[in-house]
Parts: C-alpha cells; sequence; structure tokens
C-alpha cells in the first residue's frame, strides 16, 4: 500500500500544521482559559471540521484517510484544544454515519457519550443515569449504544469537574433524567461502523500528540549535555529514541492503513495498539527528560496526561480485544495475533 499523499493531501496535512503551531504556542493560556472564539471561528475556517462528511450533510466529501491525516496534524499541536475544536464533529457524525444527517443540529453544543456496558437505564424512549463523566459543557447529548442511537435536548443536569487531564476541553458530570428526542434503531454492522470510526478519531489524535511528545524530547535530548556530550549521543538513550521512532512509525502505518481501507478490524486494531502504546511512550519522553519532565516548564507532561485520558475513551484497550476476537475472520485467531 502507497502512503504517499496526493497534492491535496499535501495541501490539506500543510494547513492542518500550521494550525497546529497557533495551538501549540497557545497551549498554556488555552489550558486556563479554554479555546477562545477566535479559535473556534479560525478553525471553522479552515473546513476541517466536517472533512469527510458527505457533501449532502454540509461536509468536503473527502475521504476518512484526509480526516485522519488532519486530526494527527491537529493532535501533535495541542491535543486538549483539538478535542474541543472537533467535538461537534465527534458528537454529530454517528448521525450522519447512520444516515440520519437531517437531525444534526450544529447550533448546539453536543457532545458524544458511547454506552458500550449498559450504564444507562432505557425504558422506552425515557433515559436515566447517575454520575455519567462526558467530554466539554454540553445542552445536548448524542448517545451510542449497541442497538440504538439517542439524542437527549436539555434533559440532564450537568456539573462541571476538574479535568484531570483535558484541561483545554473540560469535563462534565451529568444526571440523567428525561426523554429522548430523537431514537434510532441500529442494527450491528451500522453500530461496529459506527463505532469504529470514532474510534479513528481517538487513535489519531492519540497518535499526533505522542509524535509530539517524542519530537520535544528528542529535541531536548539533542541540548542537554551531560558528561561532555548530548544526552542523545549515550548509547541508553540514543537506543531507547530509536525504537520510539519505530514504534511511532509502526504506529503511523497501522493508522494510515485503517483509515484508507475504512474496515473495522483494521480499525480496531490500529485502536488497540494506539492505546496500548502512547501512553507509555509519552511516560517515556517525560522520563528523558528527568525530574524536568514532571513541570509545566515543559509540554511533555501535557501530552502524557492527555494520552492516557484520550486510550480510555470508547472502551479503551479491554473493549478492543473483546471486540476483535468477534471481528477477526475464523482461522485468524482473533487477539491471538497479538499475544
Amino acid at each position: 500500500m502507497d502512503f504517499s499523499l496526493s497534492e491535496e493531501q499535501a495541501m490539506l496535512q500543510r494547513s492542518a500544521a500550521d494550525f497546529a503551531l497557533r495551538l501549540r504556542a497557545e497551549t498554556r493560556q488555552i489550558e486556563k482559559a479554554g479555546v477562545s472564539a477566535a479559535l473556534r471561528q479560525s478553525y471553522a475556517g479552515l473546513g476541517m471540521a466536517f472533512a469527510d462528511w458527505p457533501e449532502a450533510a454540509n461536509g468536503a466529501g473527502l475521504a476518512a484517510l484526509d480526516k485522519t491525516i488532519l486530526l494527527e496534524e491537529l493532535g501533535f499541536g495541542c491535543l486538549g484544544a483539538s478535542v474541543a475544536l472537533d467535538l461537534p464533529y465527534l458528537a454529530w457524525s454517528p448521525l450522519v454515519w447512520a444516515g440520519a444527517g437531517e437531525h444534526v443540529d450544529l447550533e448546539r453544543a453536543a457532545t458524544l457519550l458511547v454506552d458500550l456496558e449498559g450504564g444507562l437505564t432505557l425504558s422506552g424512549e425515557a433515559v436515566q443515569g447517575k454520575g455519567i463523566v462526558v467530554l466539554g459543557k454540553p445542552d445536548t447529548l448524542v448517545i451510542l449504544r449497541p442497538d440504538r442511537l439517542l439524542v437527549l435536548n436539555d434533559h440532564f443536569q450537568r456539573e462541571d469537574i476538574l479535568p484531570l487531564a483535558l484541561h483545554a476541553c473540560g469535563v462534565s458530570r451529568l444526571t440523567i433524567d428525561g426523554n429522548a428526542a430523537l431514537s434510532l434503531p441500529l442494527d450491528a454492522a451500522t453500530f461496529r461502523r459506527i463505532l469504529a470510526k470514532t474510534r479513528l478519531w481517538v487513535a489519531a489524535l492519540t497518535l499526533g500528540a505522542t509524535r509530539a511528545a517524542y519530537d520535544y524530547a528528542r529535541h531536548y535530548a539533542t541540548e542537554r549535555m551531560a558528561f561532555g556530550r548530548p544526552i542523545a549521543h549515550h548509547q541508553a538513550m540514543a537506543f531507547e529514541l530509536a525504537d520510539h521512532r519505530v514504534a511511532l512509525e509502526a504506529m503511523q502505518t497501522l493508522l494510515l492503513a485503517a483509515a484508507a481501507e475504512d474496515d473495522e478490524l483494521a480499525v480496531t486494531q490500529a485502536y488497540l495498539e494506539i492505546v496500548e502504546t502512547c501512553p507509555a511512550q509519552t511516560v517515556a519522553s517525560v522520563q528523558q527528560l528527568g525530574a524536568h519532565g514532571f513541570v509545566k516548564d515543559h509540554l511533555v507532561e501535557k501530552w502524557m496526561r492527555e494520552t492516557r485520558a484520550m486510550a480510555m475513551l470508547f472502551g479503551g484497550a479491554d473493549a478492543a480485544r473483546a471486540d476483535l476476537a468477534d471481528l477477526a475472520p475464523d482461522g485468524l485467531g482473533g487477539v491471538a495475533m497479538f499475544a
């Protein structure tokens, strides 16, 4: 498979990279005050948010691979801000992918809740749940369950809670008690397709942040002197940096292949590899800076906590392994191929 970017994809990547640099420059301010209206307006003007929605749904009609390339670059800039900026895409995309795009209302602040384990109680159109933690500060909740897709407008109480990782995005705790404005039945194939696409979103942003942490630690190691030479020139550090680069290249290959195939099995494999490997990679990047890595003078501590938080979204590694066992063709061995 050839991963050479087309001229259009290269242009999209450059645009995303330029915007990512702006996010990087404002990272600490964004973590304190949130994403500004000016940044949101600039992001909307770039046309990246709904890149792979069909034109009939007011999207750009690009491929999943194009959106994945954009997300990885944004994650490289500032993962938390990118989540905040792209949250409307994440929340409303399940409706578009389920063929119900006419119900999308971008005027409302929506977020997505993936209820894989039945944490919510459903009785007809009534939905109940307590202590539900979601991204952002929503007034609309899109709920993805294995059997249906629901939309709730205002039928929940929201309280802000202290985000331990995604400071730029914010986190809310919800108490839900009300009727769904929309309840759309899903068959198993549609549910798997939607879940795979949400996981591809997580994987692309997480890999971008991990690449940023590696890049920062590598640059630090070439400037930090010990015993008369840069620490990157010492064998142990050089080997570790090389191993991390190889792992990053492998994960990026998996991610781009999965996005190009747009296949549930390939996406789940890439998601599993990324959510298992990236948190460990960013921890290692912190350690490569020594004690400096844990202070806010350096951004690696941010990437460490953000990648750990992202790795728990939409089931995390445990749910992905279980899904692989169901998705893998007979004779492939399911999860055994990752043993």
